[in-house]
């Protein structure tokens, strides 16, 4: 064990061989035996042994070499003497496998960086020596791009590259750590400056402008990075990092490359979408709580109603009536944005079958418009749903227009126009909402099978102010002429306006002028009453 013959080994002054030993393993007084029978051992009648102490230890062995060990140490006792036996056990090969399952639990074995649990340790450490780290996680912006473009390997090797810089890069007493995926964590010691974490983030930064090249496949990583800084010893290390992970969502949020401090008020917010996201979810699937508001479209040169714009409302009974500028959005972002436009089709269908019957005589049938969402372009899923409820209501597919908005085309298009025209192909009409804000061009509008276009309120409202402005919708109205396409001018709310787009021939309004969105009932009404919406002029 020590590398010492037991000739050699004799009279070796054990402090040597165990420099770890200090007095206070010497006990100077025995135990008694009678204390502890199960502790105590008697040898043919001649010696008592007490188990004394015991303790990990360092051993050296003659050539300078160490090794972990296991020191038990025994008082033997008889009338005359006292003598100390002491018996070591090598730990090397326990310590081994120690360390091995030790790198399996907190080391991350791709990139050889902390993994969630040794990052956790290591913040639990940073703040109890008082270091008053902050946590600076790094959320990989769209990363699953380069998996399903390069392959999972070169993505791993990407993601390497990029912890390798920062390891390189960062000051040494920073700890990069792999929390998932693709979510990384810095562990900054700040010692209660917050000017610590400016180089960190400097660096980090930097790191990101600058582009990968794995096998000639050049790639730029982008992120959003949330901070959380510590304040006292008592703060929990998961807490911390719960609040980088809420700051990160807030930069997601915000966009424009910009990192967030968090503070109390984003958990605040977080919690509360959370329970709005919950509730959302109980309106959808349980009922009673969402309604439909049906905005009265109407032919500009007569007045008379032509159709309706279905509008989702939700009345929560905790919150009241919540705008749809909040639920839309974590409709698309909670995954529950079929279910929600399933719904809203569905009763849009039943309610246009049901008022054909009050329409003027001779009048042609009316339609219904239907938001659509990007999220819902999800190729035979839609149709399937589509065709299945026009059956299910009677409605004929000539009724129906779906409304989606340029920019809601724009992330997979290939899909999008291939979805589109299996929605055309039902019989369904499709117009481009709020047409002009989002990526026009000509080429691509001629791709689309789309039927009409929605002149967004912005222009409307400008009309009056600039000429420019006045012939932005004029040419929009030319084109959709020229194209063969029903053009609707929304957001129509003052007789001037009504005017100027009547005088550019613009074939249909939608506004305030005309209605606000209505409840079922009323807007039974003003169809079983027929007279014009507005009052034509010369």
């Amino acid at each position: 064990m020590f590398g010492l013959s037991e000739q050699c080994g004799r009279g070796q002054n054990i402090s040597a061989l165990l420099p770890e030993i200090t007095k206070d393993l010497w006990p100077t007084t025995p135990n008694n035996p009678a204390d502890d029978s199960e502790s105590n051992l008697e040898s043919n009648g001649a010696f008592s042994a007490d188990s004394l102490n015991e303790k990990e230890t360092t051993a050296r062995r003659v050539d300078g070499t160490t090794f972990p060990a296991r020191l038990h140490i025994v008082l033997l006792t008889t009338d005359k003497e006292t003598l100390y036996a002491l018996f070591l056990h090598d730990l090397t090969e326990r310590k081994i496998i120690q360390d091995s399952l030790e790198k399996l639990a907190y080391v991350d074995r791709q990139t050889g960086v902390p993994n969630f649990a040794g990052f956790m340790r290591d913040t639990r450490y940073a703040i109890e020596i008082g270091h008053k780290p902050a946590v600076m996680l790094i959320d990989l912006d769209r990363f699953w791009m380069a998996r399903t473009s390069f392959g999972h390997e070169i993505a791993d090797r990407i993601l390497s590259a990029f912890i390798a810089r920062l390891c390189d890069s960062l000051p040494p007493e920073c700890v990069v750590g792999r929390l998932h995926q693709e979510r990384l964590g810095v562990l900054i010691p700040t010692h209660g400056s917050l000017e610590r974490i400016e180089e960190p983030l400097y660096k980090i930064r930097h790191i990101l402008s600058h582009p990968f090249d794995i096998d000639h496949r050049i790639t730029y990583i982008t992120a959003n990075i949330g901070i959380a800084v510590t304040g006292n010893r008592k703060e929990d290390a998961a807490d911390v990092i719960r609040n980088a992970e809420i700051a990160a969502y807030q930069a997601r949020i915000q966009g424009r490359d910009m990192p967030v401090l968090f503070d109390a008020e984003m958990h605040a917010r977080l919690v509360d979408r959370q329970q709005m996201e919950t509730d959302l979810r109980r309106a959808i699937f349980l009922g009673g709580e969402l309604r439909l508001a049906y905005q009265p479209i109407i032919e500009m040169e007569s007045g008379r109603l032509v159709g309706f714009e279905a509008l989702a409302r939700w009345r929560s009974p905790r919150r009241g009536w919540i705008s749809p500028v909040d639920f839309i959005p974590l409709a698309e972002e909670a995954g529950l944005i079929v279910p929600l436009g399933n719904h809203v089709f569905l009763e849009a269908c039943r309610r246009i079958v049901a008022w054909q019957k009050f329409r003027p005589t001779n009048t042609p049938p009316l339609f219904m418009s239907i938001n659509l969402s990007a999220g819902q372009l999800n190729g035979p899923a839609l149709t399937t749903g589509i065709r299945r409820m026009l059956e299910v209501t009677g409605a004929d597919p000539a009724w129906i227009r779906l409304e989606i908005t340029e920019s809601g085309l724009m992330n997979n298009q290939r899909e999008a126009i291939s979805t589109l025209h299996q929605v055309r192909d039902i019989g369904i009409g499709l117009s481009i909402d709020d047409f002009g804000t989002g990526y026009s061009s000509l080429s691509y509008l001629r791709r689309l099978p789309v039927d009409g276009l929605k002149i967004d309120r912005a222009f409307v409202a400008a009309m009056g102010q600039t000429t420019e402005d006045r012939e932005i919708v004029r040419t929009i109205i030319r084109l959709g002429k020229i194209m063969g396409f029903k053009v609707i001018a929304e957001g129509v709310e003052t007789i001037e306006e009504m005017e100027a787009l009547r005088h550019l021939r613009c074939e249909y309004g939608q506004g305030f002028l005309f209605g606000r969105p209505l409840d079922p009932e009323s807007a039974q009404k003003i169809i079983i009453d027929g007279r014009s919406l507005c009052q034509a002029t010369e």
